[in-house]
């Protein structure tokens, strides 16, 4: 009769396509810091290599310091260039992840673009025949 240890890695039930062992372990840590990325600087690091991986080292570079705000179940990383909208172009990177189990919830770059003061004048223009959001005061 065999017991545990002489059995292949093969042999080995999984979780999650990982051995038993590894996925105990991962399991744990969700549970014990209450997920893979239960901190800013994990998050802050994450961050790091997907804006490297989805734009380039130059944005990584450019986009720096990344801001790390905690959301409650998810973490969102923000880059610093062009946060104040100034350069029409690239913005800030941004990336939303969830602390449990490190999903990517939303990831890109803000676009940003200046709209001349005519075209915008013609959009406020069209949008006066829509009714408001707000309440109407004289509705009781």
């Amino acid at each position: 009769m065999s017991n545990a240890s002489d059995r292949s890695d093969s042999e080995v039930a999984t979780v999650e396509g990982l051995p038993q062992q590894n996925a105990s372990r991962l399991l744990l840590t969700k549970f014990a810091r209450g997920g893979i990325i239960y901190d800013a600087e994990i998050a802050r690091k994450f961050g790091e290599i997907v804006l490297e991986a989805q734009y380039s080292r130059d944005e990584l570079l450019r986009q720096q310091p990344l801001i790390v705000e905690d959301k409650g179940a998810y973490w969102r990383i923000e880059g610093s260039w062009n946060r104040d909208r100034k350069i029409e172009g690239m913005g800030e990177f941004f990336l939303s992840v969830a602390k449990y189990d490190a999903r990517v919830l939303d990831v890109g770059v803000w676009g940003v673009f200046q709209t001349p003061p005519e075209i915008e004048a013609r959009i406020k223009d069209h949008m006066r025949q829509f009714p408001s959001d707000s309440p109407d005061k004289s509705e009781k």
